[in-house]
């Protein structure tokens, strides 16, 4: 373990960061038939999603901080529940250093078990007093709101406040952001750079520091996940075995991490949708309340921009047996039994039919939110692959239907399924077969993709006794895989929906089971495959099959990140993997390039959030006023802006907020609130009031503002010094003038800080000989700091 590192932190953040407009995200997948279900967000993800990687924390458990004690050297003592937090997660106070206590300090995870990290320097930003401790990098520089540590190769992050708040002020740490190395060359969305050295003009760099708050996600993230027209958030948003019931529960934008307990919050993967101009596939826990669903619904219809499509899903695999995700399985068991108290069925079919008549309730909830818009909502309903009854079970829900006279099918536009290949591959019955292969080396990957293509196990293990769905598949798992496709594409062109894969990709895992030899066919032969350039071929083919067979999207499992024995589903084990050595994700990306997307209606106009006005009298209704105005948020530095608008035709319409020309928001109230944003610089906000229907642009109005507490005092006037009639200097001077408060004032001794003062006086009874100048500068509540005074003098003998 590295020396550990202190700072001890003084001031409110001083942020250095300007607003900086991106260009909107190229249109690479608009056209596109294959999307990606995207990793979560954690301490452990090689995939670099966020800039701010504070937004990747937890304490292994689930919660952001672990109570450690600084006697025993215990990380984590388990009170959580004794934790005085604010709304956004950070500690308001901490235990005494007393043997007694039962913890001292805080510690969260940034980065642990994780090998590919970024390497570099990393900016911390905070507000508030105290003392953090960084526990693997090295801190290079600090200085008070902001602190510099260097990461290195195989390393760790580990973040502690052992101190906040230590006048009792309320000035606790809090807002900390770590921002990434690195920066970019222009303001494209996936225009990456390490350093200025990178630009053709260095110039035009621009450090993640600066841009953190208006980029959001790392331009290599976003490079990577251009191409693919639809983003799945089933494991982002942690749908499976998710607790959350109703909408008060959900986790917030603003909270200190992305990475707990009930998933990311909804305006992150929103955020991220809009930014790649791409068709976001939400999946909803499966817990939540018809409030819960009709609140997400408004936040997506208010957030969502362009016209793209949006799919809509209830849970994730709920037919699955497996941990996980059996838990929810249950609780659909224990509903549908509560909801038809008088039947006999089997668990399996109350589980299912109440899983569609949900999924059919949600559909009609989101959709009704939406209104004119409803059509963009595709609401999907999840079936098995290879058992269709599954799948016919919650699209028919019979047992529901017969109460009501309406299957749930009704009220679908898509049945998705897992379309996957070799999954086979994990049964018991191989595993001898296997553990020879693997034994083989280059012969036994050779039979493994040879039975991939065409078929070795059925010949190998052929019993008459068993029934043919018990067989190895006859041609192999590529085959086997291309015939599920057609079952499930019959089963839904019978209720007119389009057949989608949720999942997809090769399936050789055993799921984290190392018995009896498992781990060495897991990587001898499992991960061995998957970093093949044959991987590449059975991807293209299986792509091919699936395309050719008639069905729709198509969405492969996963994105980015780390293969180990549970599987290696990522198409890159991590985020600066070369295409050319990532052979999964080259296949896919080259499918998309070659492939354009084959379903009726598919083709896509991407839109940015920039539309354009039209002017009064081409089309517009009649004139109209937009009246915009803006106050400072001191406690969140931040803009809160308002506005009347005198909708003289009664116009259905909705509001878009810009700042430095970047849209930020969509909503129908006449209000806005632009929180944690960098003090002393102007920013320009513009209000666009647009037709609901139409999209024209009806009235705007704009102003240029600061946030927060961007005044600073005024300079300390009438300042004297005079001998104390002893040895020292007595300085007065008259009290600055602020907006909020002086908290107080800094002490210049010959032209060096010396010390504070909370008050208009202050006696130096030890100044040097000699002559000694004196100024003084006020410093306010948010860190802002006035002129100096005039200077001072007094001769010291």
């Amino acid at each position: 373990m590295k020396t550990p590192n202190y700072t001890t932190l003084t001031l409110g953040a001083l942020s250095l960061a300007f607003s900086l407009p991106l260009l909107a995200a190229t249109s690479d997948n608009a056209n596109s038939g294959v999307g990606i279900n995207l990793t979560g967000i954690n301490y452990w993800s090689s995939q670099w999603t966020t800039l701010n990687v504070m937004k990747h924390a937890s304490n292994g458990s689930g919660q952001l901080w672990a109570t450690s004690n600084a006697h025993t050297w215990e990380y984590n003592t388990g009170h959580q529940a004794l934790l005085d937090l604010d709304e956004q997660g950070w500690p308001r106070s901490l235990p005494s250093d007393s043997p007694d206590a039962p913890f001292h300090y805080v510690t969260t995870i940034i980065y642990h078990d994780n090998p590919h990290h970024p390497v570099g320097e990393f900016v911390i930003l905070y507000e508030g007093e105290g003392e953090l401790y960084y526990s693997g990098p090295e801190l290079i520089s600090s200085e008070p709101g902001r602190d510099v540590v260097r990461m290195s190769e195989n390393s760790f992050f580990h973040l502690q406040i052992h101190a906040t708040d230590p006048n009792n002020t309320g000035n606790h740490i809090r807002n900390i952001r770590i921002i990434a190395p690195g920066g970019s060359c222009s303001n494209a969305a996936t225009d990456y750079a390490a350093n200025a050295a990178d630009c053709v003009n260095p110039e035009q760099f621009v450090a993640f520091e600066q841009s953190y708050q208006e980029r959001i996600f790392h331009p290599l993230f976003l490079d990577d996940m251009r191409q693919f027209r639809t983003l799945r958030f089933m494991q982002l948003l942690s749908t499976i075995d998710n607790p959350i019931q109703h909408w008060a529960q959900r986790n917030h934008y603003d909270y200190a991490s992305w990475a707990l307990n009930g998933g990311s919050p909804y305006e992150v993967a929103i955020a991220m949708s809009n930014k790649l101009g791409a068709e976001p596939w939400y999946t909803l826990p499966v817990r939540v309340d018809d409030e819960y669903i009709r609140q997400f619904a408004q936040l997506l219809k208010t957030q969502s921009e362009g016209n793209s499509s949006i799919y809509v899903e209830f849970g994730n695999e709920l037919w699955n047996n497996a941990w996980p995700y059996i838990f929810d399985g249950l609780y659909l068991e224990e509903q549908g039994k509560t909801l038809w108290p008088d039947t006999s069925y089997h668990d399996i079919e109350y589980r299912m039919n109440y899983y569609g008549l949900r999924s059919a309730q949600m559909c009609d909830i989101i959709k009704t939110e939406f209104a004119e818009d409803a059509g963009r909502i595709q609401c999907v309903m999840g079936g098995q692959t290879g058992v269709p009854w599954i799948s016919e079970q919650a699209l028919n829900c019979p047992i529901h239907a017969a109460g009501v006279g309406q299957r749930c099918a009704d009220n679908m536009d898509v049945l998705a399924v897992g379309s996957y290949f070799a999954g086979y591959f994990a049964d018991q019955k191989y595993l001898p077969i296997l553990r020879d292969w693997a034994s083989d080396g280059a012969e036994g990957l050779n039979n493994l993709f040879e039975e991939m293509d065409s078929g070795i196990l059925h010949g190998l293990t052929y019993n008459p006794d068993e029934p043919p769905w018990w067989q190895a598949p006859e041609q192999g798992a590529l085959a086997q895989a291309r015939d599920n496709i057609q079952g499930n594409l019959a089963l839904a062109q019978q209720d007119g929906l389009m057949l989608a894969a949720y999942e997809g990709g090769q399936h050789l895992t055993y799921a984290g089971d190392i018995r009896d030899g498992r781990d060495t066919i897991s990587e001898a032969l499992f991960l061995s495959a998957n970093r093949d350039p044959r991987m590449a071929a059975a991807f293209t083919n299986h792509l091919n099959d699936w395309q050719a067979s008639g069905a729709g999207l198509y969405v492969v499992f996963e994105s980015i990140g780390r293969w180990d024995s549970w599987g290696a589903f990522p198409l890159k084990e991590y985020q600066t993997q070369p295409r050319e050595q990532a052979h999964k994700y080259d296949a896919v990306l080259s499918f998309i390039e070659q492939t354009p997307c084959w379903w009726t209606g598919c083709e896509q106009n991407i839109q940015s959030g920039n539309i354009e006005s039209v002017p009064a009298g081409e089309g517009s209704p009649q004139a109209a006023m937009l009246n915009l105005s803006s106050s400072a948020l001191f406690n969140s530095n931040g803009v809160g802006l308002s506005w009347q608008f005198n909708d003289v035709a009664e116009i259905p319409v909705k509001f878009q907020v810009y700042r430095d020309a970047q849209l930020i928001w969509h909503t129908t109230a006449n209000s806005y609130e632009d929180h944690w944003l960098p003090l002393n610089q102007a920013y320009q906000y513009q209000v666009r009031a647009i037709h609901s229907e139409t999209g024209t642009v009806i009235a705007e109005a704009s102003l240029n503002t600061k946030a927060g507490d961007s005044e600073p005092p005024t300079a300390p006037a009438q300042f004297s010094v005079q001998s104390d009639g002893a040895y020292g200097a007595t300085l007065q001077w008259q009290p600055s003038a602020d907006n909020q408060g002086i908290r107080f004032y800094k002490i210049i001794r010959n032209g060096q800080p010396y010390t504070l003062s909370d008050t208009a006086h202050f006696d130096d009874p030890w100044p040097p000989k000699g002559e000694v100048s004196y100024q003084v500068i006020a410093i306010d509540l948010a860190g802002n700091q006035s002129d100096a005074s005039p200077v001072g003098t007094l001769l010291i003998h």
